[in-house]
């Protein structure tokens, strides 16, 4: 039996077996249609198949699925902001101390970077390449339905 807090690192190794030695390690994953799966992790010793561990999932409701996606998100969104920041504040900086050095850092610096003024770029690219990929979403999902 495996520890509760051992769980994830174990999950990890196992994983990275089946990525390092797909010959000796393998990973199978089984969805049923009543939103029930199960994960294996075999490993192939020359003469026999053994299972080292199995784990049973069940689907989570889309209003869980949609918190979750939402809370990620939101996450993911203040760490870009807080960065965003960052980086505003140390090209002020740099402005400051070394112009001339934040002139050569613009110029070796692609656009979408966004360092000095070009903030307003990486937004804007950002909602484009992100309204691309939802009008792609809905003919994906109705492919695997």
């Amino acid at each position: 039996m495996i520890d509760f807090n051992e769980y994830p690192n174990i999950l990890v190794k196992m994983v990275n077996s089946c990525i390092k030695e797909p010959h000796s390690f393998l990973a199978v994953f089984i969805m049923s249609r009543d939103g029930t799966a199960k994960l294996d992790f075999i490993q192939n010793i020359e003469y026999k198949f053994i299972e080292l561990l199995s784990t049973d999932f069940m689907a989570s409701s889309e209003e869980v699925v949609r918190q979750s996606i939402t809370f990620r998100y939101n996450s993911v969104k203040s760490k870009v902001a807080l960065m965003e920041a960052r980086l505003k504040d140390v090209n002020a900086l740099v402005k400051v101390k070394n112009p001339s050095l934040l002139l050569q850092i613009q110029k070796s610096t692609p656009a979408s970077v966004g360092l000095g003024s070009n903030m307003g770029g990486v937004n804007a690219s950002h909602h484009h390449s992100s309204h691309s990929m939802q009008q792609q979403q809905p003919s994906q999902s109705r492919r695997f339905k």
